[in-house]
């Protein structure tokens, strides 16, 4: 025979605390890999900084990132060292006096 006041059974979680569960775990995980990660390049990097100069690592990281620039758009234009210069008063940009040069008036004026 069961006893009455015995024991009572552990309540089973609801389907959201069990998913809330386990996307807990699930973010614990991974910011503990991406830490690990992190931690990992950290390291990485100190260890090449005092072991010395790579040329041969250094060039080729060079020309990896040559390689991917080509990948990104809007990075295919090599950049110049210098700024560019600022055009001197009273001197008009290239766009305004090309039509001269040009003859696109006296197409204009022929259509």
């Amino acid at each position: 025979m069961q006893e009455r006041g015995g024991a009572a059974r552990p309540r089973e979680p609801s389907h959201r605390e069990r998913v809330q569960r386990s996307d807990t775990r699930w973010l614990l995980a991974w910011v503990g890999m991406f830490a690990a990660a992190m931690l990992t390049l950290l390291v990485a990097h100190q260890l090449y900084r005092i072991t010395g100069p790579h040329p041969a690592f250094t060039s080729f990281l060079r020309s990896l990132k040559h390689y991917a620039r080509w990948l990104i758009p809007g990075q295919k234009v090599r950049r110049h060292p210098l700024p560019l210069a600022a055009p001197l008063p009273g001197q008009h940009p290239h766009y305004a006096t090309s039509s001269d040069a040009s003859g696109q008036d006296a197409q204009r004026t022929n259509a």
